[in-house]
């Protein structure tokens, strides 16, 4: 069990329906493109400074502030966001969090209205977690040996796991001071989280929600539904009506590239 409350950050997909960014230097508009894909926070936040910089004349710089989870752009020079000239259509701005649907005009750097992603946070502490670096695995890995007794392992490389069961999904109203936070939306919001999960779409899991800045990106690999993780089952608890578990999930590390 985790000592402390945890979070995931997910939800940063790029396709041909939400790839494009309209920005004014001053000369006319332009139209950066969003590389499709489907990425962690830290991810989409290079992958849009790159595309803005490679797409533009001036400096662009993109950060993001992990508890809040809003984007800032800034530049060097004043430039021009379009948000409203290119909403909806195949607009990239809902996903950096800039819903509001007006042009951002005469300034620097501008903040997203509202957070960008999405975000789960598990209602109790997650139960039967084993973390990345207490499971390793081969991947496809075989032994060779030799007629002299040599030894030799062949694999694809070294892949680290973490499990956890996350428990406690309900939409009850709690009590004060209860363990469980209370949530109108528990169920729906785990939902949509697995429903992503299953897609294979990668995530940041913080072990403490508390220190945002500490987070591993993964996708999930298993489930107790589907050995691929293509498929997952929220389990009732039939002593506490009402709530629900994912029932033990796998997560495999991941390195974006």
């Amino acid at each position: 069990m985790l000592k402390n409350r945890s979070a995931f950050y997910y939800g940063y997909v790029v396709s041909e329906t939400s790839n494009t960014v309209r920005v004014d230097e001053g000369a006319g508009d332009i139209d950066v493109i969003i590389p499709s894909g489907s990425y962690s926070l830290s991810k989409y936040v290079d992958v849009v400074s790159v595309a803005l910089n490679d797409a533009l004349d001036n400096e662009y710089i993109v950060t993001v502030d992990r508890d809040s989870r809003l984007i800032t752009i800034s530049s060097t020079v004043i430039f021009s966001l379009k948000v409203l000239d290119i909403f909806p259509l195949n607009s990239g701005f809902p996903v950096m969090g800039f819903n509001e649907q007006v042009n951002l005009t005469g300034a620097t750097s501008y903040t997203g209205d509202s957070a960008s992603g999405d975000a789960y946070f598990p209602q109790y502490l997650t139960q039967d977690y084993i973390p990345f670096d207490h499971s390793k695995e081969y991947q496809d890995g075989s032994v060779k040996s030799s007629a002299s007794g040599e030894i030799e392992v062949v694999s694809f490389g070294l892949v680290n796991r973490m499990s956890l069961n996350i428990i406690g999904i309900t939409d009850r109203e709690m009590v004060v001071n209860s363990p469980w936070e209370h949530n109108p939306n528990g169920v729906a919001d785990a939902v949509r989280f697995m429903d992503y999960l299953i897609t294979k779409g990668a995530v940041e899991f913080i072990p403490d929600r508390e220190n945002r800045n500490v987070f591993e990106t993964c996708i999930l690999d298993k489930t107790s539904k589907n050995r691929l993780g293509l498929g997952y089952e929220l389990k009732e608890n039939f002593d506490l009506l009402g709530f629900y578990e994912t029932q033990k999930l796998i997560f495999r590390k991941i390195t974006e590239v």
